[in-house]
């Protein structure tokens, strides 16, 4: 992705919301060459890791969900691949926020939803709040939960998905 120039009050602004968003988890290079984040980054994880399990080609015009985004990385990575729709879902009102502010920087058109993943929530439930998609992520999330959710929403995706 090409640099993209900003003035010094731009910067200025731009350093502001991300010090009002708080601590990334996520470790995301800002399309203006601005880094944020210890965690793992994500362009690195999906060129050197990911692409043995999927073609970032193969969800051009495909629907995507990506359950748990954190701060987007992910979705970052996703949008690359040219799909039709990203649904992006995250619990967490910080790591929402922040996906929010990174789509808009690197202008991706991502319905990013704050959703909590529930053991209350049957796979019909999660189908009627979320629907189909021909490709759902679920990455990092599994640990975070207990058996019973992780049932549930493994059956929603067992139902709900292409691949």
């Amino acid at each position: 992705m090409a640099t993209k120039k900003m003035s010094e009050k731009q910067l200025a602004d731009f350093n502001a919301k991300l010090e009002q968003l708080g601590d990334f988890w996520e470790n995301i290079v800002f399309p203006n060459d601005v880094s944020v984040g210890p965690g793992r980054n994500k362009e690195i994880l999906w060129d050197k890791y990911m692409s043995h399990y999927i073609d970032r080609a193969s969800l051009k015009g495909k629907s995507v969900l990506d359950i748990g985004s954190n701060a987007g990385g992910n979705i970052v990575e996703i949008a690359k691949g040219q799909p039709s729709r990203i649904v992006g879902l995250e619990a967490n009102t910080t790591f929402f926020n922040q996906a929010k502010f990174v789509l808009d920087a690197f202008g991706i058109d991502a319905d990013m939803r704050q959703y909590k993943i529930s053991p209350d929530k049957t796979p019909q439930e999660y189908a009627a709040d979320l629907g189909r998609f021909d490709v759902i992520f679920l990455l990092g999330v599994v640990y975070h939960l207990n058996y019973e959710t992780n049932l549930g929403i493994l059956r929603y995706i067992r139902d709900n998905c292409e691949r």
